[in-house]
């Protein structure tokens, strides 16, 4: 049989299927590009993010098939992270013999850990359209909660990146920051579900309708924010002046010895600084004490092992590292008082991969030789709170957050279910490890998120970056500037005594998890039954 046709009919619907998957591709690519703008180093605007996030909307919306929908996740992803994690190259060039192909390789490999949960969330989008019926309006907002809800080494979510608009993000102390950013999402969703589905381009009138709509919803979110803000400072409570202290030390001054007097020294200068300023409180670095000390040791000997300078009377929260009988290492912080008594340290629970536990290392022993500076450290136990004696009204309980753990919104919940909770969180950080790179200046705006989810200040102590003071609406309201060492005094406005912990704090992610669920059994069902009576 001779075949009939126009030469290439056969071909039209594979043409087809590789223009609309182009047409995904470029917009999960361009809305990548726009939004990797938004967190520093360029940190352009928050509305940089919110167009990305419309173009990954209407990326998995034409997306063929859960593979198409997953693809342009991990391209949407990567290129958005490129700039943001381009530190990751000069970090491992310093620490490590690999050079700049190492870097490099770093890098991809760090960009395609931190895109597979997208990846998973455009598979999720096109489950809950094709398969379970749900409207886009419910969608983009589940398919984001599950790619926010994925661990991931950099846990960053949209909500943390519109932290330079404070007010949008003060629903966090409801919702979370995983909530917050499914909110964002579904107001996304609304003015993405105005632009047409054909293959014609949307008139002017429906971009109109669709920015406007957008625009209505945020500049309301925007307003609660500003509100619920505006009462947070109408009902501040007591003041406590805080000295943070930056010694700028490499990150291997330990290896000096501790009796070197370039390690102590600029440390008990600084502290002696503070004092003279003010401070009721001082706080230093994570790993600034120079000595290992016992895990239940209850004090510090004086003379040069002694972190106090003579005449100071301030406590101080230090940053260390204790070793229990076994002799295994702990991240620690432990407040210690004018009498020379040092409290039951906090032992770090959150370990970084690489810096302070290797993945794998018993298995891939050569991992060893790679990552040379790499530590064994322990995790501790459980959450604890350090209590800090003031001159004037009941001590100070504090929440400590060792460097990467203060992105990490479990571990901030745990400490706010300890006891009454802290009265002011507390973040050590050594940053020297990232010198010269953009990120001390992501991890303090991934950082304030926890000031907003608990509704209690932050201060951020942190070793070769500028440290800073955070309100309980996550407002930078001091930061250090000029060259280090350096100390910084601010008071810290704490929150009332009798403040209740947030729905948050007491329940986690928990109700924004029902919530979606309980919308996409009913919305999916619902959405079906509509269509068959048209039909």
């Amino acid at each position: 049989m001779p075949r009939t046709g126009t030469p290439g009919a056969a071909d039209a619907p594979r043409h087809a299927t590789a223009r609309r998957r182009g047409r995904t591709g470029a917009l999960a690519a361009i809305g990548g590009a726009i939004g990797g703008l938004a967190p520093p180093p360029v940190s352009l605007t928050p509305l940089a993010l919110l167009v990305a996030l419309a173009l990954l909307a209407l990326a998995w919306r034409t997306a063929d098939g859960w593979r198409t929908a997953a693809l342009a996740g991990v391209v949407w992803a990567v290129i958005g992270q490129v700039v943001p994690l381009s530190f990751v190259v000069t970090t491992v060039q310093r620490f490590t013999d690999l050079g700049v192909v190492g870097g490099l390789a770093g890098l991809c490999l760090l960009l395609g850990v931190q895109s597979l949960p997208w990846a998973v969330g455009g598979a999720a989008h096109a489950l809950l359209r094709r398969r379970l019926g749900s409207p886009e309006l419910v969608a983009f907002p589940v398919a984001v909660l599950v790619a926010c809800s994925l661990p991931r080494p950099f846990g960053w979510t949209p909500a943390s990146i519109l932290l330079d608009r404070p007010e949008l993000v003060q629903t966090a102390e409801w919702l979370g920051e995983r909530g917050t950013s499914v909110l964002v999402a579904a107001i996304i969703a609304v003015a993405v579900a105005v632009v047409p589905r054909s293959r014609s381009r949307p008139g002017a009138a429906r971009v109109t309708v669709a920015l406007l709509l957008a625009s209505l919803l945020l500049g309301g979110l925007d307003r609660l924010g500003a509100a619920r803000i505006a009462s947070l400072d109408a009902t501040a409570g007591r003041t406590v002046r805080v000295g943070l202290v930056d010694p700028d030390a490499p990150v291997h001054r330990r290896s000096a010895g501790p009796r070197d007097p370039r390690v102590l020294a600029p440390l008990r200068r600084l502290t002696i600084a503070a004092e003279r300023r003010g401070a009721a409180l001082v706080a230093w670095p994570e790993s600034a004490y120079p000595i290992a000390l016992p895990h239940a040791s209850g004090r510090i000997t004086g003379g040069s092992a002694d972190p106090r300078a003579p005449g100071t009377r301030a406590p101080l929260l230090l940053g260390l590292e204790t070793r229990d009988r076994r002799r295994r290492p702990y991240n620690s912080a432990a407040v210690s008082t004018s009498d020379g008594r040092l409290g039951r340290p906090y032992d770090k629970l959150a370990l970084l991969p690489i810096g302070e536990r290797l993945p794998l290392a018993g298995v891939l022993p050569f991992l060893d030789e790679l990552f040379p500076n790499a530590s064994n450290v322990s995790p501790g136990s459980g959450p604890r709170l350090l209590h800090a004696p003031l001159p004037r009204g009941p001590a100070l309980r504090i929440g400590v957050l060792i460097c990467f753990e203060a992105v990490r919104g479990d571990v901030a919940r745990a400490l706010a279910g300890v006891g009454d909770g802290p009265d002011l969180l507390a973040n050590l950080s050594n940053d020297a490890w990232f010198r010269a790179t953009t990120e001390p200046r992501l991890q303090e705006l991934l950082a304030r998120m926890r000031a907003i989810e608990l509704r209690r200040p932050m201060v951020r102590a942190t070793n070769g970056s500028p440290a800073s003071v955070v309100d309980a609406a996550g407002r930078v309201r001091a930061r250090r500037t000029g060259p280090a060492p350096a100390v910084l005094v601010a008071d810290v406005p704490l929150r009332p005594a009798d403040a209740p912990r947030t729905l948050h704090a007491r329940l986690g992610d928990g109700p924004t998890w029902i919530l979606a669920l309980v919308v996409v059994l009913v919305t999916g069902p619902l959405r079906r039954r509509r269509a068959h009576q048209r039909t």
